[in-house]
């Protein structure tokens, strides 16, 4: 049965700096990898919890 997810959520940052863009860049990138996986876990969790209660 397929799983579908219906809400993304998108953080940016915007700066006019662009030193410090590349600087931040590396650094954000980590954190934003790190809290997209984590918010697909838990929700791939939520809608495998959801269907063993049916």
């Amino acid at each position: 049965m397929p799983i579908e997810i219906k809400e993304l959520h998108i953080k940016a940052v915007v700066v006019a700096d662009q030193q410090s863009l590349m600087s931040r860049e590396s650094i954000n990138l980590a954190k934003l990898k790190r809290e997209i996986s984590e918010e697909v876990l838990r929700k791939l969790m939520q809608k495998l919890g959801q269907k063993n209660e049916r």
